[in-house]
């Protein structure tokens, strides 16, 4: 097993440092601009060579997702942190440059008529164990949408993409191999419930050491990287799930990754935003109505550990330090219920809705919860 990260930078408060990218870099500069020898078309789209797809939904959902899975090095990690570095700088040369040291390749995307910036994994258009990241040049929020178990969690992977472009945010990760990949080593970190399988003598489902395939539960994965990456920008970085609990959970639930009132924070803005007679929104944040102590509110999530000033972003417990601008990461669990394909609508006795009209009732909430900055 690759050595643990202590990923971290002082100003938030973190342990030292392994991955030292992500502490040096001055993510979202614009001083180098576009390289003058980038291969032309690459920056605005133009290129014969461009991926193209009618909408954005339709490139994340024709992602293919792995059966395998080989963790990144701390080297490669390093790289993919210094690449979203470079992307958020538009310094195309020095992102395609880095790509390349995890395997990855730069590519210009057009999808529904606009630009992007997309980093590919190895194996791509193939079977992919690591993240796909889009950058959108345009952005308009600051925001970063992440489909950590894009093919496990109910149709995340379109609905990551649909919010994506109705927010005009300014990136996007959907995770790549499928998250219970079986005989992978353990990521070590903390136990959860879901790859393991149910105990037909006592009908519970036993917390097992997470597989290093799972991007939200280990730290060697480019999902990991990507938000690491932004964690040291201004981003609000917003991680989409689902579950089969809406008696614990809600229709949805918000977090920030822990169970501390943090005043201020995105994950308050969007719970209050998501507040409908028609729906059951409930927050781990609000403390005049907690949800039931079982409920799924990112604690052990090491993206979420890394952005609540956690020492330990594997094993290490969430801290309620510093103001809202340092607890930046959003949570958000939502039913299975609410997020079926249009046409188990009617067809599934379950089914309270499709996930494109949830989809756009996150979308609507977002807007409202973070301010467009352009």
């Amino acid at each position: 097993m690759l050595t643990k990260l202590g990923i971290g930078c002082s100003r938030f408060g973190w342990a030292a440092a392994a991955v030292l990218v992500a502490c040096s870099n001055n993510a979202g500069s614009s001083e180098t601009g576009v390289a003058s020898n980038l291969a032309p078309g690459i920056a605005d789209c133009s290129a014969p060579t461009a991926l193209q797809a009618q909408t954005m939904v339709d490139f994340v959902t024709g992602i293919q997702h792995a059966y395998s899975y080989a963790a990144l090095s701390i080297p490669e990690m390093n790289a993919v942190i210094e690449a979203v570095h470079a992307l958020d700088a538009s310094d195309l040369n020095r992102a395609a440059e880095a790509a390349p040291r995890a395997g990855y390749r730069l590519a210009p995307l057009v999808a529904g008529g606009a630009c992007y910036w997309v980093l590919l994994p190895p194996g791509f258009p193939g079977a992919i164990e690591q993240a796909v990241v889009v950058y959108a040049p345009a952005w308009q929020r600051n925001l970063v949408l992440e489909a950590p178990h894009a093919h496990e969690d109910h149709n995340t992977d379109a609905e990551a993409a649909l919010v994506f472009q109705s927010v005009a945010a300014k990136a996007l990760v959907v995770s790549g191999s499928h998250r219970c990949v079986q005989g992978v080593a353990s990521s070590g970190c903390r136990l959860t419930a879901e790859c393991s399988h149910r105990d037909p003598t006592t009908g519970s489902t036993p917390a097992i050491p997470p597989a290093d395939s799972d991007p939200a539960h280990s730290i060697h994965n480019a999902l990991n990287a990507v938000h690491l990456a932004f964690r040291t920008s201004e981003a609000i970085e917003l991680q989409l799930h689902t579950n089969a609990h809406p008696e614990i959970n809600g229709d949805s639930l918000v977090s920030n990754g822990t169970r501390y009132a943090i005043a201020g924070t995105v994950a308050d803005a969007l719970y209050t935003a998501l507040q409908s007679p028609d729906v059951h929104i409930l927050s781990c944040n609000d403390l005049s109505a907690p949800p039931p102590k079982n409920a799924f509110c990112g604690e052990i999530n090491t993206q979420g550990l890394a952005s609540n000033g956690a020492a330990d972003t594997c094993l290490g417990r969430p801290t309620s330090n510093g103001d809202a601008s340092q607890h930046r990461f959003v949570h958000l669990e939502q039913s299975n219920y609410r997020m079926c394909r249009a046409a188990d609508v009617g067809a599934n006795p379950l089914c309270l809705g499709s996930f494109d009209e949830w989809a756009s009732r996150v979308g609507a909430a977002v807007r409202v919860a973070v301010p467009a900055f352009r």
